[in-house]
């Protein structure tokens, strides 16, 4: 299968133009992407951090509870 093909210059360049327009937006997409995991990052951060709060007050509220029904 090594037949040669032959492309008028004129094809050519708009192939190539194709091709670059395509690299370009492979890049844009690989950059979107690593922005939206930049972006999962942070909020998987923050929503630690609220799980952990949300224990806090739960652990705190169990303390009152206890502590109120005590004799």
């Amino acid at each position: 299968m090594n037949e040669r093909v032959f492309v008028k210059i004129e094809d050519y360049e708009d192939v190539s133009e194709i091709v670059d327009l395509l690299r370009n937006k492979v890049a844009e997409a690989k950059s979107t992407i690593e922005h939206i995991e930049a972006l999962k990052t942070q909020e998987d951060q923050v929503l630690d951090e609220w799980k952990k709060d949300i224990t806090l007050v739960e652990s705190k509220i169990d303390f009152l509870n206890t502590t109120l029904k005590s004799p």
